[in-house]
């Protein structure tokens, strides 16, 4: 073969490769665009927003469930130690004050004019039955009122009273209010009880002692001030946080006449370092660490690259795209959980960037996983048939997968229901079940003809490559039983605190198998990569033999016929000397 016909074929493969990669972008570019065309102006975090929503019947009471955030106690010497605990955080003057609360701001209730009507009905009889009196009328008011209830996690059973039949009620009757001596016409809570160091006056010794504290599950109530008010008064308070711990924030009206009460405002949950989520703050520097381990992995395989330019096939240009990928990923989540610990809020154009290069890197890092796997760039030149199935199964994990992230990252942060997760985790689920089914299948069959053509040098590149997946598979394996158990032991959140890892893990385990494929596959000079222990090059371990090269520029020529094949025999890789071209 001369040096001017595989200059041509050479040329004309990279011209049919652009073409297919062109291909394979369209759909991430589509997806991307088509996204930012929906009109959303921001996501809420941890700044809930509240525009006249309803409240829902629960039991005997109705509720709006405000918010949920993981939250961490004030600290008074923050700023001695903030630099450790926190690095990387980016927060304004006064933002980073180690002081954590949630903040009302301006929230108001709106009840029904069916409500207010019926209100000044029993107002007028209740001063008819009383000869005008207007001072009495304190019955009505004090059943026209929203109560705010904050309380953690681990004191739910404190807001609401248990019945016999295992119920539960959450409104004050005359009945309960003479065995619990709660109030009429009010959400049930009762006092949270700590233990308090005392010292004993009869012998001067220091004890621990039970005392209520009657100001925590934390309440605050919004009247309806006068039969004919619209709107209730609003709610300004702050509710500071001295214990970590997961928060609710609940909104309950016990008057059946307000049920068509709607609340609006807005309120801030703060942690001493900033808006960011106890749930997501370590999120913040664990993405500054894996950008700079991408980084460091970049600038390693691009150092190397530059050096062995000269040996540089497709598949290195693929792995450079990966690890690109991987780079802008980290960077993008890092600025977006960076902006929201600030702001509060989660820039939907920065957000839905993360997400869509986030699905890209994980479809075209399976992608690669699979193509290697079927010996492309050591055992065979092209993917021939393989191509397009390989394009199709890569699109419709990136769609599936983006469709989780976008629904998972864009809203309020505790939207997304075990229900809805369990919807959109089943294609993901099922398309990772195609991928690693196909790349074990296809890599026995590579592994079978190294073995029987004798390339050892190869085989044991691709043993080593073996015990890697596999390794990452076990680990796999073990990780997602570990998460169902996280889930199934953490019904209420109380683990929230390491919610976080649960995520990490499949980033650093998709960093580690990179970081390895990189370093397989990295390039070299052919008497290196086919070279036998001594050193020297074995004659059955060439790159590509004569035959492959022949067979892979009639394919070139025979583009678009119906007669060309893949050197190994059409999309069988079971067929022994099947096809133009045979492997050594």
């Amino acid at each position: 073969m001369t040096t001017t016909s595989l200059t041509s074929s050479s040329f004309s493969r990279r011209r049919s490769r652009s073409a297919s990669t062109s291909v394979f972008f369209f759909p991430f570019f589509f997806t991307f665009f088509f996204l930012l065309s929906v009109k959303i102006d921001r996501i809420e975090g941890a700044i809930h927003q509240y525009e006249d929503a309803y409240f829902f019947s629960v039991s005997d009471a109705f509720i709006y469930r405000g918010g949920r955030e993981g939250l961490f106690a004030s600290k008074e010497d923050y700023y001695s130690f903030a630099g450790r605990e926190d690095w990387g955080v980016v927060a304004p003057a006064g933002l980073a004050n180690g002081k954590s609360y949630i903040r009302f701001n301006k929230v108001a209730f709106r009840r029904s004019l069916d409500a207010v009507a019926d209100a000044g009905a029993t107002a007028a009889e209740e001063e008819e039955e009383n000869g005008g009196n207007e001072n009495n009328n304190g019955g009505s008011e004090e059943n026209s009122l929203v109560q705010a209830v904050v309380f953690e996690v681990n004191d739910r059973d404190r807001v609401g009273f248990v019945t016999e039949d295992g119920g539960r009620r959450y409104c004050c009757d005359e009945e309960l209010a003479k065995t619990s001596g709660c109030a009429p016409g009010r959400v049930i809570v009762r006092p949270k009880v700590e233990m308090q160091e005392q010292i004993d006056p009869e012998t001067n010794e220091k004890k621990m002692v039970e005392v209520e504290n009657v100001d925590w599950p934390w309440v605050t109530d919004a009247y309806f001030e006068g039969a004919d008010q619209l709107e209730s008064r609003t709610v300004d308070d702050a509710v500071s946080i001295e214990e970590t711990g997961m928060y609710y924030l609940w909104f309950v009206i016990c008057d059946p006449k307000l049920a068509g009460t709607t609340v609006n405002g807005q309120t801030a949950w703060k942690n001493p370092s900033g808006y960011l989520p106890g749930m997501m703050a370590a999120n913040l520097p664990f993405y500054l660490f894996l950008s700079l381990a991408y980084l460091a992995l970049g600038i390693c395989w691009a150092i190397n690259c530059a050096i062995k330019w000269k040996y540089l096939m497709q598949i290195h240009h693929s792995m450079t795209f990966v690890v690109s990928l991987g780079m802008i990923e980290t960077c993008v989540w890092y600025y977006d959980y960076s902006n929201f610990n600030t702001t509060g809020f989660r820039p939907y154009f920065v957000t839905i960037f993360a997400v869509v290069v986030s699905a890209a890197r994980k479809a075209v890092s399976r992608a690669l996983v699979l193509v290697v796997s079927m010996g492309y760039g050591v055992v065979r030149p092209t993917l021939g048939g393989f191509a397009p199935k390989v394009l199709a199964l890569s699109g419709a994990y990136f769609v599936a997968s983006a469709t989780l992230d976008v629904v998972a990252n864009v809203g309020a942060i505790d939207d997304l229901t075990s229900g809805a997760r369990v919807f959109l985790v089943l294609p993901v689920a099922a398309l990772d079940g195609a991928f690693i089914l196909w790349i074990f299948t296809s890599l026995s069959k590579t592994l079978a003809q190294l073995q029987q053509r004798r390339q050892m040098a190869k085989l044991s590149l691709y043993r080593y490559f073996t015990n890697a997946l596999a390794l990452s598979v076990v680990l796999s394996f073990v990780w997602v039983v570990y998460e169902m158990w996280f889930k199934v032991t953490d019904a209420f959140n109380e683990k929230w605190e390491a919610d976080w890892i649960t995520a990490a893990f499949w980033h650093v385990l998709n960093f580690a198998l990179t970081a390895v494929i990189c370093f397989l596959w990295r390039p070299m000079e052919p008497e290196k990569f086919v070279g036998n222990k001594s050193g020297s090059v074995d004659a059955n371990d060439s790159f590509w033999s004569e035959e492959e090269m022949s067979a892979m520029d009639n394919e070139v020529a025979a583009a678009g016929g119906t007669s060309a094949h893949h050197e190994l025999g059409g999309d069988s890789d079971d067929e022994e000397g099947g096809g133009a071209g045979k492997m050594e």
